[in-house]
């Protein structure tokens, strides 16, 4: 047929492996809530300290609502794997659809899957858990092999560790994928009970003389939590919460967790069965955002209430300095493990259960990458091997090992060159401008391709008249907007760093070099790549 035969293939090799349960648990777990909830805790009060952590963290909440029927809208409408991509390259401009998801998820994901998934693996979901238990062991070797994970080369190690659990899981196929994911899953329920029961259980005054104890038996520091806050003196540490401008420009920080928690499945809803149901979205998409967002939403205000304010945002400021005595990262679920104090069982089920969350959290960037290699593979804008199809196992083997190469390279040069780091908020920043981007199609779609929304479960709901996708989208459009604003404007954020500003414009510009080369080298083949985006990728 004329519609598939500019396609690289007939079909893509992919299989409709997963129940939309599956999908569901893969939201749930895509931003992973202790990592996202820990840099909240952690970045708020230093960087927007006046704002209201709660307040912001709800308009993020009601905010992603519209996120996710916007993206809900557009799946059922373009069922493929690659969501973004197919969305804006179908709707906007074929090379807008490719620069911009390519520079999110073949770049800026990289980053998180590699070195900062190396940082996570080895100083948050490590490091804490064995050095709480080391010094109430007394045991020198854990003390030692936690200040070995926090080191550089522990992070370098955990980022290997993580790139080759994220590579074998994801070249093994989905159904076991999904396995791995309802192990994680049971583990991260048991955690979420144990931190409250924890918290619910602990009086401040409680929890300071749990830190001061614990500070005083590991550093010999007497009055340790007092120390922590009175070495934080001259900086803005107090629980004031009446800047409305601060307020609105601290949903940068909550948006980490929640904006990313319901838009993963996207990349591979060619695999999802039932995938163009709009039912089977609400499951994957919304109903995972009120998941999620509950735990996430009930920290806030308990964790700041059992540790205080004050104590909470001095910490990060006296990190690194005599005031803050250990040689790990204060998150807080090290404050977890000093609470549940010298009782080897539960801490060993605290860590445990806690690393519950990671191992199937960052694994969906690979499973990102690799997908979006394969489509742009069948609309030929790359090689076509990168999105070759293992016949067994039915996933794009070469496509992951790409993937985990690039991951690699990102850690080596983390280690290499210091100024590397500054690139961490740059991802996020250009996650907003991909939200900004599909939220414009999603507009868009009703005219600009009245062809795929007229058969799109989608166009029978109206809102006012309106058709629903458009109202949806123009809200998210709006909250893209000033997301990309508040994180441009916001210099502790380094989207205003000279290295974050080039690499971001340079991989921009890098990308449509890319598509314009790979469409001309087609052209010379003999082959119109424009025609190929009629048309909704084979499945």
């Amino acid at each position: 047929m004329a519609e598939t035969a500019s396609f690289a293939r007939k079909s893509s090799g992919l299989i409709r492996a997963w129940s939309p349960w599956d999908a569901f648990v893969y939201n749930f777990f895509a931003p992973c809530l202790p990592a996202a909830y820990g840099l909240f805790y952690m970045l708020y009060p230093t960087v927007f300290s006046g704002g209201n952590p709660f307040l912001s963290a709800v308009m993020v909440t009601i905010l992603a609502l519209f996120l996710m029927l916007t993206y809900m809208s557009l799946a059922v409408t373009l069922p493929r794997d690659a969501g973004d991509y197919v969305f804006q390259s179908r709707v906007l401009h074929p090379a807008i659809g490719y620069s911009v998801p390519f520079v999110q998820m073949f770049i800026m994901q990289m980053f998180w899957i590699g070195p900062v998934a190396g940082m996570l693996t080895s100083q948050v979901f490590l490091a804490p858990g064995l050095f709480t238990w080391g010094v109430y062991s007394g045991s020198k070797g854990l003390i030692d092999l936690a200040a070995f994970l926090s080191s550089t080369w522990g992070i370098f190690l955990g980022a290997i560790i993580y790139i080759v659990w994220e590579s074998v899981i994801c070249i093994v196929g989905m159904k076991w994928y999904a396995l791995a994911q309802k192990v994680c899953f049971v583990l991260t329920v048991i955690n979420i009970v144990m931190i409250f029961y924890v918290i619910a259980g602990t009086t401040r005054q409680g929890f300071i003389s749990a830190y001061d104890s614990f500070a005083l038996q590991y550093a010999g520091m007497s009055n340790a939590y007092q120390q922590t806050i009175a070495g934080a003196a001259g900086n803005p540490i107090e629980p004031i919460f009446n800047n409305t401008y601060l307020t609105f420009t601290g949903m940068t920080v909550a948006s980490w967790g929640i904006f990313f928690t319901q838009l993963s499945a996207t990349t591979c809803l060619g695999e999802i069965r039932k995938s163009e149901s709009i039912r089977v979205q609400l499951i994957s998409m919304v109903l995972s955002l009120v998941v999620f967002s509950v735990p996430f939403l009930l920290l806030i205000p308990t964790l700041y209430n059992m540790l205080g304010y004050e104590f909470s945002a001095a910490i990060g400021f006296v990190q690194g300095t005599a005031y803050y005595p250990f040689p790990i990262v204060p998150y807080f679920n090290f404050f977890i493990h000093i609470l549940i104090g010298n009782n080897a069982a539960l801490q060993a089920l605290f860590l445990i259960t806690w690393n519950g969350w990671w191992w199937a959290a960052y694994i969906n960037g690979m499973l990102q990458a690799s997908r979006i290699s394969v489509v742009y593979s069948l609309d030929r804008v790359l090689p076509e091997w990168m999105g070759k199809v293992n016949e067994r196992f039915h996933t794009p083997h070469w496509g992951i090992l790409m993937g985990a190469l690039l991951a690699l390279i990102y850690t080596v040069a983390w280690v290499i060159f210091p100024w590397f780091s500054e690139l961490t908020w740059a991802t996020i920043f250009c996650s907003m401008i991909l939200f900004f981007f599909s939220s414009l199609a999603a507009i868009l779609l009703p005219y600009r391709r009245k062809d795929l929304y007229e058969m799109s479960p989608i166009s029978k709901y109206k809102i006012g008249g309106a058709p629903f996708i458009v109202v949806v989208g123009l809200i998210t459009f709006i909250m893209s907007a000033w997301m990309i604003y508040a994180f441009a404007v916001t210099p502790a954020l380094g989207t205003q760093s000279t290295v974050s500003l080039t690499y971001i414009i340079g991989m921009y510009i890098l990308a449509v070099i890319i598509f314009y080369a790979m469409k001309a080298y087609r052209k010379k083949q003999g082959i119109d790549i424009s025609t190929i985006y009629q048309y909704i990728p084979p499945e």
